[in-house]
């Protein structure tokens, strides 16, 4: 049979290796934190603008988004999400509107 200290020593080495892990698993972490929002501040434009909500009720709104030079109509609610209209934003400054391919397009 092992004598105590022999035991404790173990219970020591367990610990510190699992300190070690944790704190390992922490860095890497805080790494990853800290990496990726320096690579979403780089990036000065924007894909995605909400340019305007509309709140119909607490659980039900109109939302104007652009995303990639078109602007869509999303009606949202806590079920659905459903694409109301879709507008081509072209460079030069005349807009061409489409409407959606099927009526009850949801996401």
């Amino acid at each position: 049979m092992e004598s105590t200290a022999d035991i404790w020593g173990a219970f020591l080495r367990t610990g510190s290796v699992l300190v070690f892990v944790i704190a390992l698993l922490l860095l890497f972490l805080y790494a990853m934190k800290r990496f990726s929002l320096i690579s979403l501040a780089k990036s000065d434009q924007k894909q995605i603008n909400i340019l305007e909500v509309h709140h119909f009720s607490p659980k039900e709104k109109l939302v104007l988004v652009d995303v990639m030079n078109e602007r869509l109509l999303l009606g949202v609610t806590p079920q659905t999400i459903r694409t109301l209209s879709i507008t081509h934003i072209p460079s030069h400054g005349n807009e061409k509107k489409k409407e959606p391919k099927d009526d009850n397009t949801t996401c």
